[in-house]
């Protein structure tokens, strides 16, 4: 018995060598890069990637999208009026805010003579980037997390720019959107290159 047993663990051990060298091998090999899926298009829901880097840190995860909602909410209603908050809401009475004052009369003199932007118009913006990002292979090299969006809505929030978050929005529900339709980057192949004889 204690033989049958030391030959079985002789015989994993040289599996999991032959395995190791093996991986080790074609890692060292140059690869050409193929993308089988664009940003978890198709996949069931617990191959895909972006919900599986939520799910192995739920509660950061949580944090974020507490701070992403709380930081976004106005936004949501400015993306549904089609109107920016700064033109929705009153000043407070009394309060001499000159920037803010400036600010609404640009907005309304830019939406008047229809050359300023909307929310939903910088919402398409966001969605469009993200579909760039997904129907190409620039997600290998830019692939922002949920810790990201919320981190860029805070700025937002601290700085009074709601265009940025409205962007942010698009590019969130853009993973969603793109993914229904199936959006994915191009499968590159490898090219066999051919060496003719050099004649001499």
């Amino acid at each position: 018995m204690q033989n049958v047993l030391v030959f079985a663990l002789g015989v994993a051990s040289l599996v999991s060598n032959a395995t190791a060298s093996m991986s080790r091998s074609r890692a060292l090999l140059p690869q050409p890069l193929q993308v089988s899926r664009g940003g978890g298009v198709g996949d069931p829901l617990h191959e895909n990637p972006e919900i599986r880097k939520i799910m192995s840190h739920p509660l950061e995860s949580t944090v974020h999208a507490v701070i992403l909602g709380t930081c976004t909410r106005k936004s949501w209603e400015s993306l549904r009026l089609d109107q920016w908050a700064s033109i929705r809401e009153d000043p407070a009475q009394g309060s001499d805010n000159s920037i803010l004052k400036q600010r609404r009369w640009a907005t309304r003199v830019t939406s008047a003579i229809g050359t300023g932007y909307t929310p939903r118009i910088t919402f398409l913006a966001g969605l469009m980037l993200r579909s760039v990002q997904m129907a190409t292979n620039l997600r290998c090299y830019f692939d922002p997390s949920l810790g990201f969006a919320a981190g860029a809505a805070l700025g937002a929030s601290y700085g009074h720019r709601e265009w940025l978050k409205c962007i942010l929005l698009g590019w969130g529900v853009g993973g969603v959107y793109w993914s229904m339709f199936r959006v994915r980057p191009p499968i590159t192949k490898a090219t066999s290159v051919v060496l003719e004889p050099t004649s001499q």
